[in-house]
């Protein structure tokens, strides 16, 4: 697969990702579209090709910096072919305190668009590999194999352990307030330090974070607890009602955060 040319316009120069139903490739567009990213599915699995359609048709629609854009879909030889602009940055690793709040406030306006669409797309598989972070601070969510619109009543049952709702693992319908699930393990995750097999709803987040003040640190355990909530009905009811509460919290004791700094990020 490296250094093949698919279409005669991609060229495969690395792998840089594998999950269950498919492998990430960075690849060159040669008609002068830069680095892209190629997600191979095998066709004759029907769970892969379900979820590269999928990814394909809801990408297509999507606008967002903190997205990849699409760029094509075809099938060929058996297996099909998901293109998207490469999203510049590594993985979302634990970090100071400061830089995680940061970063999942910059998550929580591309949840808020992605929520807010006139059919509302939920991700579903928010973890620290599909969380990107560029050298720069900004913040770009990958990987929409597992997406649907919200209150689909059939869906491919996917998602990672130690992230995913519990709701999403039974097999139930689904709203904004998985994504909200996703998002307090995620922060659970970049607070803590903890890997997903041994994180857990309801488990200890660490008081005093460092570089965050008092009053910022106390309070976000008690917001990413609601977030966390095995049921849906006790979480916060939609991301604008968090980002709201995160404001309120961050805005009063961080200037970085009154100031906006992370919205322009965002923009």
């Amino acid at each position: 697969m490296i250094q093949s040319v698919l279409r005669d316009r991609y060229l495969i120069l690395s792998e840089i990702g594998r999950g269950g139903l498919s492998r990430v490739y960075l690849g060159k567009d040669k008609n002068g579209g830069g680095a892209v990213a190629v997600k191979v599915s095998e066709q004759s699995d029907e769970g892969a090709l379900k979820a590269a359609l999928n990814e394909a048709e809801i990408l297509l629609r999507l606008d967002n910096p903190g997205v990849p854009g699409f760029v094509d879909y075809f099938e060929e030889d058996g297996r099909c072919f998901v293109v998207t602009e490469c999203m510049p940055g590594s993985p979302v690793a634990a970090g100071s305190g400061l830089s995680s709040v940061y970063t999942g406030m910059q998550l929580l306006l591309i949840l808020r668009y992605l929520h807010t669409l006139d059919r509302p797309v939920l991700h579903l598989d928010i973890k620290p590999g599909n969380v990107l972070l560029s050298p720069d601070g900004r913040v770009s969510l990958i990987d929409f194999g597992s997406s649907v619109r919200s209150g689909a009543l059939s869906y491919i049952r996917s998602g990672t352990p130690g992230y995913c709702a519990p709701e999403q693992l039974l097999g139930k319908t689904l709203d904004e307030r998985t994504d909200i699930y996703g998002w307090g393990m995620l922060m659970r995750y970049m607070l803590s330090g903890d890997e997903a097999g041994r994180l857990s709803a309801g488990g200890a987040v660490p008081g005093g974070l460092s570089g965050v003040s008092p009053e910022i640190s106390g309070r976000l355990p008690e917001i990413i607890d609601r977030c966390t909530d095995r049921d849906p009905e006790n979480r916060f009811v939609d991301v604008e009602s968090l980002l709201c509460e995160m404001k309120k919290v961050c805005s009063s004791h961080e200037p970085f955060f009154a100031q906006g700094v992370w919205e322009y990020h965002s923009a």
